[in-house]
């Protein structure tokens, strides 16, 4: 497939330009930007209510996995007028002046032309727009260590069973980077 064909779509009533759907951005594999979208469109489901409402920072591997990534906080000036953003205060060192415009993704759409900018990892906070910093979610990341092992990695969340099991939190458990594990619970203020 020619990667530089750009291909016109519509995604739940949105009009979308698909980019180099043929670039490899998994080499071990040969997973392409074309299944990296067909993959987020069946997810979308299941990961939309994790993230809907929520600034995102995107972490881009525009030339694939083994290439240059970069964190994407301040959403591009050039996107679609129907994207949502959301301006957060920031005393980041970092930051563009005192506030970053972000991302928020809370449709298909927006998740599909986010992905399209091979933006591969979805990063947001544990709160949602428009309480800023009120947090919704509590997250513990169990990290194993330098050398784990499956028993060290699986023993960690059933050493926090017996605490969780005293709340009626809703939780839930997510794999984190290469090695870790996050449980999250769901909270209120």
């Amino acid at each position: 497939m020619n990667t530089e064909v750009k291909v016109p779509v519509q995604v739940d009533g949105r009009t979308l330009t698909l980019t180099n759907l043929g670039k490899v951005l998994y080499p071990d594999s040969g997973f392409t930007k074309a299944e990296v979208l067909d993959y987020y469109q069946r997810v979308a489901p299941a990961l939309l209510p994790h993230i809907a409402g929520r600034p995102l920072t995107l972490k881009r591997y525009p030339e694939g996995v083994d290439g240059e990534a970069f964190f994407q906080k301040h959403v591009t000036a050039h996107r679609p007028d129907w994207i949502r953003t959301a301006t957060v205060e920031s005393d980041s060192s970092r930051a563009r002046g005192t506030t970053v415009t972000y991302l928020v993704v809370d449709d298909l759409p927006a998740l599909i032309w986010a992905a399209n900018l091979a933006g591969l990892e979805l990063h947001v906070p544990m709160w949602r727009m428009p309480d800023v910093r009120e947090p919704d979610l509590l997250v513990f990341d169990l990290d194993p260590g330098a050398r784990p092992t499956s028993p060290t990695a699986a023993g960690w969340p059933r050493r926090c069973a017996p605490s969780w099991q005293l709340t009626a939190w809703p939780r839930w458990a997510k794999t984190s980077g290469g090695k870790g594990l996050q449980l999250y619970a769901a909270i209120s203020g």
